[in-house]
């Protein structure tokens, strides 16, 4: 596995880090890699998805955006501005889904976001979803058609 940790290019402050250090667990002591995150404004947290090679870091700022890196050169991809309290929020990362938290006292919230919709707008259902969604449609529609009461028709 491996150990991720944020690191300041001057003093250190979480307005100040811009800078992801990477090391094996098995020898964290030892740097593998740093990445500069050009684009950066402070980071108030961070997290990592190794499948599509992306890293995520929440602003540290009042009105947070949430960006999202290369991690393997650190170039910045994507901003999304959530609006988000980065001075109270954290991220953490799983299954696919990027789950962004607010541990403000009176309302705390939990918004779950999908690694490529992260706008918040509509996402696209996969195909297979589409499939399920007819296939039930005719399923219904067969069923409908199926109790239709049975008239006899007399002609005078």
């Amino acid at each position: 596995g491996m150990l991720y940790r944020t690191e300041a290019t001057n003093s250190y402050s979480f307005a100040n880090l811009n800078q992801i250090r990477v090391s094996s667990l098995a020898s964290p002591d030892t740097i593998a890699q740093t990445l500069t995150l050009a684009g950066a404004n402070g980071i108030a947290d961070f997290a990592v998805d190794q499948a599509s090679g992306s890293i995520f870091t929440l602003d540290y700022a009042s009105n947070a955006s949430v960006r999202r890196f290369d991690l393997a050169t650190g170039a910045l991809l994507d901003t999304y501005d959530l609006g988000v309290d980065g001075l109270t929020a954290g991220l953490a990362y799983g299954n696919g889904k990027l789950f962004l938290y607010d541990w403000q006292y009176a309302n705390s919230t939990l918004g779950v976001y999908s690694v490529n919709g992260l706008g918040g707008a509509g996402a696209v259902p996969e195909p297979a979803t589409w499939a399920m969604l007819i296939m039930g449609f005719g399923l219904v529609g067969g069923a409908m058609r199926g109790r239709r009461p049975k008239m006899a028709v007399t002609y005078a």
